[in-house]
């Protein structure tokens, strides 16, 4: 596998790809919202707060960057948190929707994911 390419065996690949779609777009949207209260906020101390004009264009610069990247990244972990949230309720429904179908034909599976008869025995992993 190329540099730069390797994703853990247990990650599916439509999963990795939603997961990167969402902080892309929490990435985005964060980093505009962030853009627009850094603005906001430039022009309001430009206007209330004498000292600020007197402060070099870089400092100001180093401001507004901070907003946004800060806009950004909080955006984006926030999107992926909601989304690993969501993965996990569906794995729990997806397990208790096997649960539910086992029981119906009368078997069980087991902490390891093996699916026993009433008996005990294995019938299939």
């Amino acid at each position: 596998m190329p540099a730069g390419k390797a994703v853990p065996a247990h990650h599916e690949a439509g999963k990795v790809k939603g997961a990167v779609d969402e902080i892309i777009t929490g990435s985005l949207i964060g980093g505009v919202q962030g853009a627009v209260f850094g603005a906001a906020s430039h022009f309001l101390a430009k206007m209330y707060w004498p000292h600020y004009g007197k402060l070099t264009k870089q400092f100001k610069l180093f401001l507004q960057l901070s907003c946004v990247i800060t806009g950004g990244v909080y955006a984006a972990d926030k999107r992926l948190i909601r989304y690993e949230h969501k993965l996990r309720i569906d794995q729990r429904n997806l397990i208790a929707e096997r649960a539910a179908a086992a029981e119906a034909r009368g078997e069980y599976i087991d902490h390891d994911g093996h699916v026993r008869d009433s008996s005990g025995k294995v019938i299939r992993k």
